[in-house]
């Protein structure tokens, strides 16, 4: 693959033309919450993020694909939604975490290093706990400045 096709592309454009962007844009607003008004939808992913603002027009809008490209999704017409920026750039991450847990399953440096993080972190939270319990004679689980992963 070269160096021009990032995050796994192929050189082929599975959008489509100029002309077919333009017609699922058009299919969107018409079918996603028409009571807005023309060139206003909401946002699908609402709250993914908390820069959402929950209404996108036809400048800020992006097309997700429900079934991501990673796990085979096209841009047909069942498969796209209205998504604010934030939110589908959150959504998208978070498919490629999961994907990469799914595939790796802990064996590369990246999430042994994150294992090692996480479990120092649950360190941190078990003795600030521990600590408080001691001090207060309570359970302390809501006063932890170190909320559960």
């Amino acid at each position: 693959m070269s160096a021009s096709c990032p995050r796994g592309t192929s050189n082929t454009n599975d959008r489509g033309s100029a002309e077919a962007r333009r017609r699922r844009r058009i299919w969107i607003f018409a079918t996603f919450d028409v009571d807005l008004g023309p060139d206003r939808a909401r946002c699908a992913l609402a709250g993914l993020h908390e820069d959402c603002h929950g209404v996108v027009d036809n400048a800020t809008m992006q097309v997700d694909r429900i079934v991501s490209g990673l796990e085979g999704g096209t841009y047909a017409s069942g498969n796209i939604q209205p998504a604010c920026p934030p939110c589908n750039h959150r959504k998208g991450t978070l498919e490629r975490e999961e994907k990469h847990e799914r595939e790796c399953r802990g064996t590369c440096s990246r999430c042994r290093r994150n294992a090692g993080v996480r479990a120092d972190y649950a360190a941190l939270r078990e003795a600030e706990l521990l600590a408080r319990e001691a001090a207060t004679g309570a359970y302390a689980t809501e006063l932890s400045q170190y909320p559960p992963l």
